[in-house]
């Protein structure tokens, strides 16, 4: 059932965000716009907004009428068109398409797994195709449930494409011989067929009915039903990457098993895990977010990236980030080490599972950006509201701010009605109906108003809106007769979507008060084209020549630049968002000047009880070329801003160019045999 009406839908027909920001129409067109195959160009974004919303809306299920639906989809409808309240980017991008309907999990941003069997390798690798991010953990009791594994010849057939017509969907295993321990795995061109060979594979070197005594057992993978490299994804959007990257992964996990004792190690089952992200990117047509949690005292886990880009050996483990899991309070000398750690490599981080626990007393871990408190198993689908939005020449608009979190929780609410492809999951999720309900534009709100982070008006700000949301999804799920979620309210990076408006992402204060953002895109990228068309300033990146590296000047409302902030009071500012707003844990990072560094590990052990992860970087102290940011004067942003071109026509020259790509692809198609769409 439709809820919104041509007539409702005519009102925002052409019609640019109220609060767009300089970077809304390039982020949007490079991240959520799909290609509407029948009208052989890419989404606008009142499209993209009215499949989401119908989408969303769909998911309810209570007593309220037709009439108060359509109300609720039009006020929800305002609120995202106008950049007020964003869902999880993962729905922008695939809410209301048949690749939800088949794989719900595909809406979730967060998801977590302890890897503790062949199953929770064959899940990541599921959950990360399909564009989930996806923490792990790999603690020594973890890894010693899985199977013993064996050494097998691996032999990657040469690939052959066949055409589309005669492509099989499922994975299937041959043995050429009966009595004779020979294999062949012809992988399926689908998600579930990549799937599908990663499972019997791991088993095949595990199971012993695979092996007989005293002869060797090879593994024959053929790939020939596989797409090429270049075919348009037609479900989930995107282009093929081609079985080069699958057969680099069989490749280097034989390698592994080949060099263990049998039984792996974690940092073994980490490096499965992040070539297994590493072979989910191949191509650039997806992204692969990891973060692998360790032991303390598991040195090779500590010392698994140490001198990672020095050495150039193992680089599949900058796949994900690396934290180390505290279950007591640690001694001094421990924080010193993990300390001494970040400040040489950056990594490993830490997880206080201590404290986060006495949040959620049964989370075993966290997903990627570590905001979301999870059990083995679990998901959490995020939204936001920007905060920002609600703020009018000095005035903050709390009655506005407090609809757009009630109506936030409610997407988040609808989105745990969904079922999930892996029944274990589904079980999870539909249990703990956990929301991640965020705010970003957070300093760049406070800033403006002439609030300190932790004033008196700013943290009844954030306890008003905590109790707003919690309250909400009391009520809601009593109306939808669920289970009442077990955290509501958290706060993520914000990095993509905060970019749409152009605020402070997250809990994090804006770079300066005038800044150049540099945005890269590949070459071959018809929005990379677009924007050099319409005259955005441009250079080739210096450390990959596929891409072309944009420039993009921003105006703020923060005072100070990020680097002039004082660490303490970055740290102050994460204590506070614990304290007065968030139930799960407020993603962030600190950046410390190199005399703050003793003064910060103070103050983590000091408050080792209320923090359950931040990250650390140094703060910026040299320039270096084509830097992500980049402080400048007023006089020069206002010089940059005279030649600076109205990008509200890219859509269009988008268009354009994809029009020609896509003309060029169906004719290659064609002459391949036809094009299949993703499965």
């Amino acid at each position: 059932m439709k809820l919104l009406s041509e007539e409702f839908l005519s009102k925002y027909r052409g019609v640019t965000p109220a609060n767009a920001g300089v970077l809304f129409y390039p982020v949007y067109l490079r991240t959520y716009s799909r290609w509407l195959e029948d009208h052989k160009r890419r989404e606008r974004w009142d499209e993209t907004v009215e499949r989401v919303v119908e989408y969303s809306l769909s998911l309810y299920q209570g007593p309220a009428s037709v009439e108060e639906l359509q109300a609720e989809a039009e006020n929800l409808y305002d609120h995202i068109f106008n950049l007020k309240l964003l869902p999880a980017g993962r729905t922008l991008w695939v809410g209301g398409t048949k690749a939800a309907e088949k794989f719900g999990e595909g809406n979730f941003n967060c998801s977590f797994t302890v890897i503790d069997s062949i199953e929770s390798f064959a899940d990541l690798f599921h959950l990360l195709l399909c564009g989930c991010g996806v923490g792990f953990r790999v603690l020594k009791e973890d890894v010693s449930s899985l199977p013993y594994f064996r050494k097998v010849t691996l032999i990657n057939q040469e690939y052959k494409p066949v055409p589309a017509i005669e492509r099989i969907e499922e994975t299937e295993l041959h043995d050429w011989c009966f009595n004779e321990p020979e294999h062949m795995i012809e992988v399926g061109d689908s998600r579930e067929g990549w799937v599908e060979a990663l499972k019997i594979y791991m088993n095949i070197c595990a199971d012993k009915e695979f092996h007989d005594d005293g002869l060797e057992t090879v593994v024959i993978i053929n790939y020939d039903n596989i797409r090429p490299k270049g075919e348009r994804i037609k479900s989930f959007g995107g282009i093929a990457p081609g079985p080069e990257g699958l057969m680099e992964m069989f490749r280097s996990i034989t390698e592994i098993i080949a060099h263990s004792s049998g039984n792996l190690t974690p940092v073994e089952c980490m490096d499965i895990c992040n070539l297994i992200g590493k072979n989910v990117i191949v191509g650039g047509t997806r992204r692969s977010s990891q973060v692998a949690l360790g032991s303390p005292t598991d040195k090779q886990f500590l010392d698994a990236k140490k001198d990672l880009w020095k050495n150039k050996t193992h680089l599949h483990r900058a796949m994900s980030n690396n934290s180390i899991v505290f279950e007591s309070f640690p001694e001094q000398h421990q924080i010193k080490d993990v300390f001494a750690g970040i400040r040489n490599n950056g990594e490993p981080g830490f997880f206080n599972l201590r404290a986060a626990r006495r949040r959620r007393p049964t989370m075993e871990g966290s997903n990627p950006c570590m905001e979301v408190l999870m059990d083995n198993r679990g998901f959490c689908n995020l939204c936001t509201i920007n905060l920002m939005s609600f703020v009018d020449r000095g005035y903050f608009n709390i009655h506005g701010a407090l609809q757009a979190i009630s109506l936030a929780t409610r997407v988040g609410s609808r989105m745990t009605n969904i079922d999930i492809s892996l029944p274990k999951w589904d079980k999870v999720q539909k249990r703990d109906r956990l929301l991640g309900v965020s705010m970003t534009g957070i300093m760049d709100a406070f800033d403006a108003l002439g609030w300190e982070h932790d004033s008196e008006e700013a943290r009844e700000v954030l306890t008003l809106l905590r109790k707003e949301a919690n309250d909400e999804a009391s009520r809601y799920a009593h109306e939808m007769r669920i289970p009442r979620p077990l955290l509501v309210t958290t706060l993520k990076p914000e990095g993509t979507l905060s970019q749409l408006p152009t605020v402070s992402s997250g809990l994090h204060r804006s770079y300066a008060p005038y800044f150049i953002r540099r945005v890269r895109v590949s070459d071959m990228d018809p929005v990379c084209k677009a924007l050099i068309n319409i005259g955005v300033p441009y250079e080739p990146d210096a450390s990959k020549k596929e891409r072309m590296v944009f420039s993009f000047p921003l105006r703020t409302s923060t005072k100070i630049s990020a680097n002039e902030e004082p660490a303490h009071r970055q740290f102050n500012r994460y204590l506070t968002m614990m304290e007065h707003y968030v139930d799960h844990n407020a993603s962030c990072t600190l950046t410390i000047g190199e005399d703050e560094w003793e003064e910060m590990e103070k103050l983590v052990y000091e408050n080792f009880d209320s923090v359950v992860a931040c990250a650390f970087l140094p703060k910026y102290t040299d320039a270096y070329p084509q830097m992500p940011y980049e402080e400048i004067t007023k006089e020069v942003y206002e010089e940059m801003m005279k030649t600076f071109p109205d990008l509200t026509h890219l859509p269009e020259l988008v268009n354009m160019y994809e029009r020609d790509e896509f003309e060029e692809d169906e004719l290659e198609a064609e002459c391949a045999g036809g094009a299949c769409p993703i499965k």
